[in-house]
């Protein structure tokens, strides 16, 4: 039988989950963004993006924003929000593609990521609060998102009677 995690380590992996799960609906948002703006079948930009990594799809998503974009105003908004969607992504990459150890005495936690240039991250400081604020943050900006999507590719609803 195997020993009950501790509620130390229980709080760390609750907030690697969260970040995991908000990043997982960020994606979904941001392929629904691409439908809107691309006046696309939902299902076809799933099929055509499903396989490509986030930072691709932020390419395309950028692409297709500027394509609507009607002015200089609504292209910096885009770049900003572009932006922070890249921040959240390489945070997120950060923590959940690294190797954490847990002492024994549930007192200490350290965060380990291979770099490529042959060198280690070492993060002995990181606490669950700096992982749920990214988990929120992850969890919200999908509204900021969408918000920008309607100002610059308004949805039009057909009202007509078929």
């Amino acid at each position: 039988m195997k020993a009950p995690l501790s509620e130390f380590k229980q709080e760390y992996l609750i907030a690697l989950g969260r970040i995991v799960v908000n990043m997982n609906m960020l994606e979904m948002w941001t392929q629904n963004a691409l439908a809107i703006l691309l006046d696309s079948n939902f299902q076809y930009i799933f099929i055509l993006f499903g396989t490509e990594n986030y930072s691709k799809i932020l390419e395309y998503l950028e692409n297709a924003f500027n394509y609507k974009a009607t002015n200089d105003e609504q292209k910096i908004k885009i770049k900003l929000m572009v932006s922070k969607l890249k921040l959240l992504n390489t945070k997120r990459n950060k923590y959940i593609h690294s190797l954490w150890l847990f002492s024994d005495h549930n007192s200490y936690v350290s965060r380990r990521k291979q770099l490529k240039q042959m060198k280690m991250e070492i993060d002995d400081t990181l606490t669950v609060d700096e992982l749920n604020t990214l988990a929120d943050e992850l969890g919200i900006i999908h509204n900021e998102l969408l918000t920008l999507v309607h100002e610059i590719a308004p949805v039009k609803i057909n009202s007509e009677k078929q």
